[in-house]
């Protein structure tokens, strides 16, 4: 059986993200990365068929692909039968918030952290979780509620360029929704990591920044029984 993996090429190292089957990786298990695969040893080639800086540590836990599609009260992608596998509805953890609209859970980590500590932060709060994405002004917010209730603040969000291209670290389509404030993105190198602005008045904007400035950001996960 295989499996898509969202991997992120970022300005640091490549993270594998994503995409388990509920229950782990088997070892005969193979996972597909750009143009490699990885199997169970965790060896793999680079999208641009080069040797592979990823790996897989660990068991983790997923009902499905991180990515809520239309319809799904949860993550199921990964369920056979088309139903959701110990999905739960309920964010229980310290600081941890609920959006009965999107069925995601949220977390506020208010340490600042460059870009890939926020990452490897969201990693380790919960199994599947990342740095949230924002594909919807529901997202965002969630994002804003989740962090600051319209208090002015910069957080780091899960979206970064590479050669000129943004994407979404888990997967889901750029584009569909941006709120890139006036001027931006701006092109200049370094600045390819992506940050929600909340102003004094409450608006929300996005901006490109240094991956490596400390900024608070929010973990997102699908609401499910672990």
């Amino acid at each position: 059986m295989k499996h898509a993996l969202v991997t992120r090429r970022g300005p640091a190292v490549l993270s594998v993200l994503l995409l388990v089957r509920c229950g782990g990786i088997a070892a005969d298990d193979e996972v597909s990365i750009g143009g490699g695969n990885v199997g169970g040893d965790g060896a793999g080639a680079s999208p641009e068929g080069g040797q592979g800086h990823s790996s897989l540590s660990g068991t983790l836990q997923s009902c499905g692909d991180g990515v809520l599609q239309d319809g799904e009260e949860c993550e199921e992608t990964l369920s056979p039968e088309g139903t959701c596998l110990d999905c739960i509805t309920v964010c229980d953890g310290p600081n941890e918030y609920k959006s009965p609209d999107l069925f995601h859970c949220y977390h506020a980590n208010l340490s600042p952290m460059t870009w890939d500590e926020a990452q490897a932060a969201c990693e380790a709060w919960r199994p599947g979780a990342y740095l949230t994405t924002a594909t919807r002004a529901a997202e965002e917010d969630m994002i804003d509620n989740t962090l600051s209730a319209g208090s002015p603040v910069r957080s780091f969000i899960g979206g970064y360029r590479v050669e000129a291209q943004w994407t979404w670290l888990n997967g889901e389509t750029f584009g569909a929704f941006t709120n890139w404030a006036p001027g931006q993105p701006v092109g200049e190198a370094g600045l390819d990591c992506l940050a929600l602005d909340v102003a004094e008045d409450g608006t929300r904007s996005w901006s490109s920044v240094a991956c490596q400035a400390a900024q608070v950001s929010v973990c997102e996960w699908a609401a499910r029984d672990d």
